[in-house]
């Protein structure tokens, strides 16, 4: 991207011609402060930001209390009186291997053996359940005719009766009963529940734990799931200083979500967001569509720009971006720790510009997209890294085709003292040159390098590394809400590289580098504040301070 004041000087020169409304104007590049296609890339990149810290939120480290075995009972052998055993038989086991009971079988067959040591038999065979994690099934030894020398050992293995399910004022019953992974009537795997209760809790925003309850029936296991919901409705406003400073700062934000409209997890979202010079909607529905977490999001978008600040304000330069965005994510591998998930996509956005009126240029752009994510936790620490690989096309005055990689790595820390150190790294290659705005890597801002206005770079390719050190303060009463409070200190540094003409005097790349620190304060549940005071080490043209100080402001309506 071209510096400012010469995007300036480019849209002066353009307006010779305007007389002839028919003249065919050439494609001019906006600062990606005020393309609508930019700053509508950017809010979608904001609330998929949000999403994910949702997704990385601690999942519940134990779901499934797993009951102690059962014991046997003994049987009292004051006699020492011996059996002859000419066989012993096992009732019907779909649990253990018939190789492995022969075995034990075979100790005792042919021998003259004491009721206490029929009872050491039957312990044999529980070691072997307790082996492979079973603890729902129990061999005993019944009361029987040992006269023929035939003893038979009744292999008793646990079976599901009920599934309760309490706690689920919002979710369909129907929708957590498949997913636990067992069933009325199945024999209780306990590894098959604890996976199921895994890839549930950490595939929905709602949290399951289960236990084991002794069934009505003899030989059956109830289940017994508690489900910790947040609440259903969501409504919040929101004031900060995080948007441009071509359209507005000051923005003015109000959000509604319904995390489960029809009681299968199924997020609604609908947003506005108003600053001086831009008007922006947004709408997005997110369903389950099977079993294995996978889920399908839906989102439409619509901003409307007005150039209001700066050297172009008087141009009267209005812009509309529409987009439509389809994603996918399946998860392929989870555990207690890890998850693998494949990420697709496609979107379409059409952007478009006018100037006093005067249509001025449209641009129209595809993309696909396919990727993996990975997410990794422990006690104290988490890891989330990403790789996304685009296919896309932008027509303005002709096609052009475009490849883009994009990738991205946050770790988080727990030390002592109740410090925590967050770092995040993500970049952009691309094989193209000049792409759409809306595409491009941007640098300044919040998410990107912090003390400097959103969007003050942008280039086809860049990066950005960030380092946090959160820290406690203080917590205190006000009225009848806590106020708790933290702060962090952070350094941010990015790098980007715009497009150049041939023979261009304007450095290769450009680059930031920000420090500062923030608070973070929660007064109760209902409302939070962000501030951040960011310092730019890089001297920007035509900037009029060297720092940002920015503040967000979200309060809960419901």
């Amino acid at each position: 991207m071209i510096r400012f004041s010469l995007v300036a000087g480019a849209v002066l020169a353009a307006l010779a011609p305007l007389s002839a409304v028919s003249q065919v104007l050439p494609p001019l590049l906006l600062p990606p402060a005020a393309d609508p296609g930019a700053l509508q890339q950017r809010q979608i990149e904001d609330e998929r930001r949000r999403r994910e810290a949702e997704r990385e939120l601690q999942q519940p480290a134990q779901p499934l209390t797993r009951p102690a075995a059962p014991v046997a009972p003994t049987v009292a052998d004051a006699s020492g009186k011996r059996i002859a055993v000419n066989d012993i038989r096992f009732t019907p086991s779909e649990i253990l291997d018939a190789a492995a009971l022969e075995r034990i079988a075979a100790d005792y067959r042919g021998k003259q053996v004491t009721l206490t040591e029929l009872q050491q038999l039957a312990d044999r065979v529980n070691a072997l359940y307790k082996d492979k994690g079973v603890v729902t099934a129990l061999a005993t030894i019944p009361q029987q005719d040992v006269t023929a020398g035939v003893i038979e050992v009744r292999l008793v293995e646990g079976r599901v009766g009920k599934v309760n399910i309490e706690g689920n004022a919002s979710t369909s019953a129907s929708f957590i009963t498949p997913r636990l992974g067992l069933v009325g009537g199945e024999l209780v795997d306990l590894q098959k529940l604890e996976n199921g209760l895994v890839r549930f809790n950490r595939t929905n925003d709602v949290r399951l734990q289960a236990d084991l309850k002794p069934g009505e029936v003899f030989g059956t296991t109830d289940l017994q799931v508690s489900v910790v919901e947040p609440p259903k409705h969501e409504m919040l406003v929101t004031v900060d200083n995080l948007g441009s400073a071509l359209t507005g700062e000051w923005r003015a934000g109000l959000s509604y979500r319904n995390r489960s409209l029809f009681g299968w997890r199924d997020d609604l979202s609908l947003s506005y967001t108003r600053a001086a010079g831009q008007d922006s909607r947004a709408i997005s529905y997110a369903v389950p569509v099977n079993r294995w977490g996978g889920r399908v999001s839906l989102g439409l978008y619509e901003d409307r720009t007005q150039i209001r600040y700066g050297a172009l304000a008087s141009l009267n330069i209005t812009g509309e971006s529409r987009a439509q965005v389809l994603m996918l994510r399946q998860p392929v591998w989870i555990d207690t720790r890890s998850q693998w998930d494949v990420v697709a996509g496609a979107k379409r956005r059409v952007s478009s510009n006018d100037i006093d009126g005067v249509f001025l240029q449209r641009t129209d752009s595809k993309d696909r997209s396919l990727g993996v994510e990975w997410q990794w936790a422990a006690d104290t620490s988490a890891l989330t890294a990403s790789y996304i690989k685009y296919w896309a096309n932008a027509t303005v005055l002709e096609r052009n085709e475009y490849d883009i990689d994009r990738a991205s790595l946050r770790y988080s820390q727990g030390l002592p003292w109740g410090l925590t150190l967050r770092t995040a790294l993500t970049g952009q290659s691309a094989r193209q040159k000049n792409l759409p705005s809306g595409e491009q890597f941007f640098l300044g801002g919040e998410g990107s390098v912090r003390g400097y206005p959103v969007g003050s770079y942008s280039g086809d390719e860049g990066y950005t590394a960030s380092v946090e050190l959160h820290h406690p303060l203080f917590n205190t009463q006000i009225g009848s809400q806590a106020l708790t409070t933290t702060g962090f200190f952070f350094a941010d540094h990015g790098r980007t590289m715009p497009f150049r003409p041939p023979d261009s005097l304007l450095p290769h790349h450009e680059k930031l580098t920000g420090i500062g620190w923030g608070l973070n304060a929660a007064l109760g549940k209902r409302t939070s504040l962000r501030l951040t005071l960011g310092y730019g080490l890089d001297e920007m043209p035509l900037a009029k301070r060297n720092y940002q100080v920015t503040v967000q402001l979200v309060s809960s309506l419901l």
